[in-house]
């Protein structure tokens, strides 16, 4: 077999439907798939095996290697005691526990595991983090968060840009993806430096949410 054959859409899904890669019958979730792949995946957990099939659309935005590592800080920062580092410790996995919309009380442990393993930075003021972002276990710039009383001061921008351009510099793509309906997202990225580029999907089925 060419190991560089490009698959259509209906020979990934006869490959998928007659493997047991994927137990069908538990949970299960495709990450940012483009639109002609998602389709075969999707047919696949709710036509053949008859699954409600959560369907989520997204941009995804990104940034070619070469100009991430070439990034350069954002300056516009005036607070003389901010900080920016890894937040690879237990008080960065407090702050992502408390602020993403995803965690869960026994959080800890995956948290703490992405946390070692992956980059991440925050802006620390006076010892306390007050805006952070990571880069997950799924290879997106994910989890950005300022705290309320932070925000408009250039954190986000200050801890994304300099992720980024970590990033860059080994070799990685940073990128990410944005719900079509959030648009005051969608112009944060911009703003940041990264591209628009298309829309992408994740498709996703957890059985205790529909017993």
């Amino acid at each position: 077999m060419d190991p560089f054959k490009i698959f259509s859409p209906e020979e990934v899904k006869k490959s998928f439907l007659e493997s047991n890669l994927i137990d069908w019958n538990k949970a299960y979730h495709f990450t940012s798939l483009d639109r002609e792949i998602s389709r075969p995946f999707y047919e696949l957990s709710c036509h053949a095996n008859g699954n409600v099939t959560l369907v989520i659309p997204d941009y995804l935005y990104y940034l070619e290697v070469e100009a991430a590592a070439d990034f350069a800080m954002d300056s516009e920062i005036t607070h003389t005691q901010v900080q920016v580092k890894s937040i690879e410790s237990e008080q960065g996995v407090e702050f992502i526990k408390q602020t993403w919309k995803h965690a869960a009380s026994d959080s800890d442990d995956y948290l703490r595991n992405m946390l070692q393993r992956n980059q991440s930075r925050g802006v620390f003021l006076n010892g306390e983090i007050v805006s952070a972002i990571v880069f997950n276990g799924t290879g997106f710039l994910a989890m950005l968060h300022t705290l309320p009383e932070f925000r408009r001061q250039g954190f986000g921008k200050l801890c994304m840009r300099e992720l980024i351009g970590s990033l860059g510099k080994e070799g990685f793509v940073p990128c990410c993806t944005v719900d079509i309906k959030n648009t005051d997202s969608q112009a944060f990225q911009i703003s940041v430096g990264l591209k628009k580029s298309h829309i992408v999907e994740y498709i996703l089925h957890c059985p205790e949410n529909f017993e």
